[in-house]
Order: structure tokens, then C-alpha cells, then sequence
């Protein structure tokens, strides 16, 4: 795996592919799977909102629909009621027509009694009439029977009006308030269009009502007057505002106009007549012209007005149940995508897991060898460098040559190296420069000590570009050369310098003897001594007398 020369480590072929391809298959699988992941969830999340606002409006138009259906049939009841009291009031209780029309009445109200019926378990407390709530359904069929009761024979259609108008129109208002309690801005359109035209559904009921009292009287007081022309002026502006809002359903109010135009001819001739308060017919064919004018009428709301707010309300469901379905779609799609991206995640994952574990652990293999081996030519550096120069250069410094003050220098030679080298073969010469520098390179250790280089017989190679060397210059080094060049074998020769030193520092220590004046090359006379034993150390070198003529020992 590893192959290591010097200080130089290179990692094998087969475990760099490795590690290529690992790094790229994490590069490639893992970035197109968290996207896919994010934007499933994503449209996990949009799909699920879209869903709960679908289905919010659902239940808005659950009870738009409920109110709506419950104004109708009251719009039905009020028109029935005041058709009554307008075209038989003045008849006998036991009048055939009489008779049969109060059964249309009862006929209406059991409608409307089902209708609130059905609404008990999603009523909500909206109505309030004379300023009281009325909170259930319970409650307001106690209050509509009780209307119903005070409508008799002297009952006027303004009191019918006043009876019905307020329930029907706050019924209307929560009806309309329901479809702006939703967020969902794209179906305002339509459900403001919805509102204008059940607006002009309950004017143009008010309408029919206040056109049979004319019929019926042959004029209108002047409050009844008034409220006929601002009802049918607000009934025409309604439905030309729904026709605006939405374009669609404006073409399907103007196609569905076409078709009533004679009916609605018909009933712009009438309303003229009205608008005049002026009638000329004989009393005994006013119930005729009452009959035309609500036949008429109704004829209008059935080609016009209730297909026109069936149609919204179809399109409104019809919308709500394809974004229903988009919605049911987009989520099911967005599980579907998660599950799978997990199922293809969960092995990639562990796959990737386990070669990012094998390569780590090759990573710290490699790691440790590479420690080993720094630590090996940091020692070979050192060795070949004061550790200090060593940490500037690796540091990236200039070293600068540097003087110091006081030093010792000791230099070594085996004496008759030359002779021996000649009579051994190589490899005995270095097993004994190894033996030998070895147990010296060990003393050296324990003192701190460094050795510059080993000269002499060899045989050298160079090895790469350059090769750093500490060298030291100077009259010490020159000093020292001279007291190995004039020594003794198996003596140690210290210059006076060295001995002062001796006696300074390390006087305890340390024992010399007096070698006396030698003539020292380039130097001239100068007085040296041996070195004889350091205290504690059981080894003492022997010195003759005759080799130290003052023959003094100094502790």
C-alpha cells in the first residue's frame, strides 16, 4: 500500500482509485437524491395545503348551498303568502280558489319546515332578527311559525314583506360572508358573481310581489311606489354586475335571456305599466292580469335566474372537485416519490457509508505511516542539522549564520583507519564504523550533543539536487583540528581554553592532567592537557609521567 523511501511516501494506484471512486459516487448519487427527497416533500407539503384549502371551501360551499337553499324556499313562501293575502283576502274562508291557494301556502311552508329540518346539524348562530341571535334551528322554526300565525285576513303585503325580508336577507348576508372566509382568491369571481345574481333573485322576488299588489289594487301608495322602483332598478343592476365580474357566466346569462326574450318582453311591458301606477282594468279581470304577472315572472326566474345560479354553483363544484382530485394526485405522487427515493436511499447510503468507513480507516492507516515516516526524517534532518536550523528551514525561514562566543569542539580519528580499511573488505569497515559510531552517536544523545560529520576513507554517492550541510568556521574549529592532529591514541587532549572552562563550570566533575607546552601547528606554543576521568564514571584514563612532564593532576 505504502512504499517509503527516505522521507518520500506515495500512496498505491489501487487506493487512490478507491478513494476517486468514492468521492465521485457520493458526488453523484447524493446531491440528485436529497434534491428529489426536498422536492417531494416539497410537494408533499404544497399538495397537502392545497388539499385543506379544497377542502375548506368544500365545507364553505356545503353551507353557502345549505342558506342559499333555505332562502329559496322562503323567497317562495313570502311570494305565496303575498299572492295570497293580494288576490284573496277579500274572499270568503271557504272560497274554492281561496282554499286551494292557502293549501300552496301550507304546501310551501312543510318545504321550508324540511329545509330547516335538514340544516339542525350544521346550523350556525348567523341570523339574528331584532336584534336577537337566534342559535339553532330549533329556535328559528319556533320564530318563523310564530310569523306565520299573525298573517291573516287583514295582513297587508308591506306587512308580508316586513315579516319575511329580515330573515331572508341576513340569511343571504352569511350566505355571501361564507364565500370570503376562504383564501382561495381564484374563485371570488365566481362567488361574486353567485352573490350578485342571488341578490337579484331576491329583488326580483320583492319585485313579483310588489307587481302583483298593483295588479291586484290597480296603483301603489307612494312608499310602496317607491320601494317597487328602487327593487326592480337594483334587480336589473345586480345581474348586469354578475354579467361583468365573470365573463363566462355573463355569456351564459345573456344566452339564457335569449332564449326567455319573450317572456322578458313581456315583463318589461308590464313593468312599464307599473312604473305609470296607473291601471285601467276592470276589477273583475284584475286577478287575470295578477296571474300573468306572476306566471310571468316565474316563468322569467326559471329560464333565467335559477339556471343561472345552478350553473355557478356546478361550476364552483365542478372546480373544487378537479382540485380535489389534482390535489388527491400530487400528494399520492409525492408519497409515492419519498417511499422510493428512501428505498433507493437506505442501500445507497449504506454503501456509501461503508466505503467512506473503509476509506477512512485506509485514511488513518495512511495517517499513521505518514507519522512514522515524518517522524523519520524529521530524525533524519535532525541529524543531519541542529534541530533549531532543522525547524527554521521547515518553517520556511532564512536561516543566517550565526556566531556564538564560546564553544567545544572535539574532534575524533581511529588511528590507522587507512590501514585498516585497506586489509577489510567493505562490509567489515562498515560494520565497524557502525559498532563504533553507534555506542557514540548514544553518548552523544544523553549530553546534548551534536556531530557535525564523519570524514575519512569512504565511499560516497550525491542523492538528488542538493544537499544542505552545517558547517562551522573559525579559529576553535582550527584549535580543535590541532589537538586530534597532536594527540595520543586513546587520549583525549584539552587546549587551555577548554580546561579554563572546565574549571569554571564543571570543577567538581571532571579530573585532567597537565600534557605541558606543545608546539601546535599555525598556533605556535601553547599548553594542553588530558583528560583523565570524570567523578562517578568507573573509568580512569592512565597518564605516564613521562607524557605529562609537569606530571600535575587538577581535580
Amino acid at each position: 500500500m505504502v512504499s517509503s523511501n527516505g522521507s518520500i511516501m506515495t500512496i498505491s494506484v489501487k487506493t487512490k482509485t478507491r478513494i476517486w471512486e468514492a468521492l465521485k459516487m457520493a458526488i453523484v448519487a447524493v446531491p440528485p437524491l436529497a434534491a428529489v427527497i426536498i422536492l417531494s416533500v416539497m410537494m408533499m407539503n404544497q399538495a397537502s395545503v392545497s388539499l385543506n384549502q379544497t377542502s375548506n371551501i368544500n365545507s364553505y360551499m356545503g353551507l353557502a348551498a345549505m342558506l342559499n337553499q333555505l332562502v329559496a324556499v322562503l323567497q317562495k313562501e313570502r311570494s305565496i303568502f303575498g299572492d295570497y293575502v293580494t288576490r284573496y283576502d277579500d274572499l270568503e274562508s271557504d272560497d274554492p280558489d281561496r282554499v286551494a291557494m292557502y293549501q300552496q301556502v301550507l304546501l310551501c311552508q312543510n318545504q321550508t319546515d324540511t329545509i330547516i329540518g335538514e340544516m339542525t346539524g350544521g346550523w350556525v348562530g348567523i341570523i339574528s332578527v331584532d336584534n336577537e341571535r337566534i342559535y339553532n334551528a330549533t329556535e328559528f322554526q319556533k320564530r318563523l311559525s310564530a310569523m306565520r300565525l299573525r298573517i291573516d285576513n287583514s295582513t297587508t303585503i308591506d306587512e308580508v314583506l316586513t315579516y319575511y325580508n329580515p330573515y331572508i336577507e341576513i340569511l343571504m348576508y352569511n350566505a355571501g360572508r361564507t364565500f370570503y372566509d376562504t383564501d382561495e382568491g381564484r374563485f371570488w369571481g365566481a362567488f361574486n358573481a353567485l352573490r350578485m345574481v342571488q341578490n337579484a333573485r331576491e329583488l326580483f322576488a320583492l319585485k313579483r310581489a310588489l307587481g302583483g299588489y298593483f295588479y291586484d289594487q290597480g296603483w301603489l301608495g307612494i312608499d310602496t311606489y317607491r320601494s317597487f322602483l328602487e327593487t326592480s332598478g337594483a334587480a336589473d343592476k345586480f345581474l348586469r354586475n354578475a354579467k361583468m365580474i365573470h365573463a363566462e357566466i355573463g355569456s351564459f346569462i345573456e344566452a339564457r335571456e335569449i332564449r326567455a326574450e319573450s317572456v322578458i318582453s313581456i315583463v318589461a311591458d308590464m313593468t312599464d305599466k307599473i312604473v305609470s301606477n296607473y291601471s285601467a282594468t276592470p276589477i273583475a279581470a284584475r286577478d287575470t292580469e295578477v296571474l300573468w304577472w306572476f306566471d310571468n315572472m316565474t316563468i322569467y326566474f326559471d329560464l333565467v335566474i335559477t339556471p343561472t345560479v345552478d350553473y355557478i354553483n356546478k361550476k364552483l363544484i365542478a372546480s373544487i372537485d378537479s382540485d380535489f382530485e389534482t390535489s388527491y394526485t400530487l400528494l399520492y405522487t409525492s408519497i409515492a416519490v419519498v417511499s422510493v427515493s428512501f428505498i433507493v436511499c437506505a442501500p445507497v447510503i449504506a454503501y456509501l457509508s461503508y466505503q467512506t468507513n473503509q476509506m477512512n480507516k485506509s485514511i488513518r492507516t495512511k495517517m499513521v505511516e505518514l507519522q512514522f515516516e515524518k517522524g523519520r526524517s524529521e530524525q533524519l534532518l535532525y541529524s543531519m542539522l541542529p534541530k533549531s536550523i532543522a525547524m527554521s528551514l521547515k518553517r520556511g525561514e532564512m536561516v543566517l549564520p550565526k556566531t556564538y562566543n564560546e564553544a567545544t569542539v572535539y574532534f575524533s580519528d581511529i588511528k590507522g583507519f587507512t590501514t585498516i580499511c585497506s586489509d577489510s573488505s567493505p562490509l567489515e569497515v562498515v560494520e565497524l564504523l557502525n559498532q563504533l559510531y553507534t555506542v557514540m552517536d548514544g553518548v552523544l544523545d544523553g549530553y546534548n550533543c551534536y556531530k557535525v560529520e564523519t570524514i575519512g576513507v569512504c565511499a560516497a554517492g550525491i542523492v538528488g539536487l542538493k544537499m544542505p550541510r552545517y558547517c562551522l568556521f573559525g579559529d576553535t574549529v582550527n584549535t580543535a583540528s590541532r589537538m586530534e592532529s597532536s594527540g595520543i591514541a586513546m587520549r583525549i587532549q584539552l587546549s587551555d581554553h577548554t580546561v579554563k572552562h572546565l574549571k569554571r563550570y564543571f570543577k567538581k566533575d571532571f579530573q585532567w592532567k597537565e600534557r605541558g607546552m606543545m608546539e601546535i601547528k599555525g598556533k605556535g606554543q601553547m599548553m594542553t592537557y588530558w583528560l583523565t576521568q570524570k567523578y562517578g564514571f568507573n573509568y580512569e584514563v592512565y597518564i605516564p609521567d613521562e607524557e605529562s612532564p609537569a606530571g600535575q593532576v587538577f581535580p
